[in-house]
Order: C-alpha cells, then sequence, then structure tokens
C-alpha cells in the first residue's frame, strides 16, 4: 500500500473518530438537556399540584362556611354545597381523580321529601348523596344501587323529556321501613347530571319528575 493511500486511510480513520466523539458529545448535551426538561417540568408539576391544592383549599373552606351559615334544608344551594363539603372532606386526591364529582342538581320535590321523611340523620343523606355524585356509591356493598324499575321486577323508569333513567340506593339497611334515595341520571354531552329527586321508605317505588 503506497504512502498516499495509508495517508488517505488515516486521514478517514481520523473523520470517522472525530465525527463519532461530535455525535456522542452531541448525545450527551441532548440527554443534559432532556435531564434539566425533565427537572423543570417536574418542579412546574409539584407548583401546579401545590396551587391546585391551595385552590380546592379555599372552596372547601368557602363551601364549609356556606353550608355552616346555612341549613342544608333551606334551599337547593346550601344542600349542594354540603354534599360538596362533604365530598372534599371524604376523599382524598386521589379518591377524587378515580371519583369525579358530577354535575349536581336537586329536584323540585327532594328538599321537602327530605323534611318530611324522619328516622335518618341528615347528615347521612348528605354522605350518601356525595357518593352518588361521585359514583363511589357503586362501589359499596351496603348502597345496594339499582335502577328505580316500575314494580318489583318492571322496567327501568325513563323520563321521556329527557332520557333519564331513576336510580336507586340504599341509605339505611337492617332497620324497619329502610329509607332509600332516589335520583335521576341526566345523560349529556358533557357527562352525565345526577338530579336528586327524592327519599323515601324502602316499599316506595315512586319518583318525582
Amino acid at each position: 500500500e503506497s504512502d498516499a493511500q495509508l495517508r488517505r486511510s488515516l486521514w478517514r480513520e481520523r473523520e470517522a473518530g472525530r465525527k463519532q466523539e461530535q455525535e456522542l458529545e452531541a448525545a450527551v448535551e441532548d440527554r443534559q438537556r432532556l435531564a434539566r426538561q425533565c427537572e423543570d417540568l417536574k418542579k412546574s408539576l409539584a407548583s401546579a399540584r401545590k396551587e391546585l391544592q391551595g385552590a380546592q383549599a379555599r372552596v372547601a373552606a368557602l363551601e364549609a362556611r356556606i353550608a355552616g351559615e346555612l341549613d342544608p334544608l333551606a334551599s337547593e344551594t346550601a344542600f349542594l354545597a354540603a354534599v360538596r363539603v362533604e365530598y372534599a372532606r371524604r376523599f382524598d386526591e386521589a379518591d377524587r381523580l378515580r371519583y369525579p364529582l358530577a354535575r349536581m342538581r336537586v329536584g323540585r320535590a327532594f328538599l321537602e321529601s327530605l323534611r318530611k321523611l324522619e328516622g335518618i340523620d341528615l347528615e347521612k343523606v348528605v354522605e350518601v348523596c356525595a357518593q352518588v355524585a361521585s359514583g363511589r356509591a357503586h362501589e359499596i356493598p351496603g348502597r345496594a344501587v339499582h335502577e328505580l324499575t316500575e314494580g318489583l321486577a318492571g322496567r327501568s323508569i325513563l323520563r321521556p323529556s329527557d332520557g333519564a333513567k331513576a336510580w336507586r340506593c340504599a341509605l339505611q339497611v337492617g332497620t324497619p321501613s329502610a329509607r332509600r334515595l332516589h335520583w335521576w341520571k341526566v345523560p349529556a354531552e358533557a357527562g352525565p347530571a345526577i338530579e336528586l329527586a327524592s327519599v323515601a321508605v324502602h316499599d316506595e317505588y315512586s319518583i318525582p319528575g
């Protein structure tokens, strides 16, 4: 092999080595840049979580003040505020992600049925309403969640005006005339809403429309 060929071969090897070094340096720089970006994202996420927790605490405090100043039975707004406070108290951050609170509203006869019904604490009704509105009630065996039907084994009850389906769950178990909570699950593009309809005794299967 001639000297010229040897020099060209050595030059190509040096160029290849130089290129590999440059590629390695670029890879190291990219890795360092990605590591910095990852750390920045972690800090941003931690800051966002802290801000969210602060906002949730402020909302809970406001709702607690509202609920403390107003009897939950005084108005629809007061009752829903009590449900949201109960949800904030009972559900931690992980639970709130798994069981997000659905949109809620109070039906025209709900508060009146609750005022008339005896033998159950208001706090228990509020607690179960929070479980229902978050979907948690479906996983609690004692709640015995099921569709409300026409009679003991009839068809599901649907509201013609909006296609809402009637549901029922237990507020109490193992007591005479155990109380039940009735609600409508109202379909919507943004996700179903929960319309609290009535509280009733075990043997009552009607639901206010």
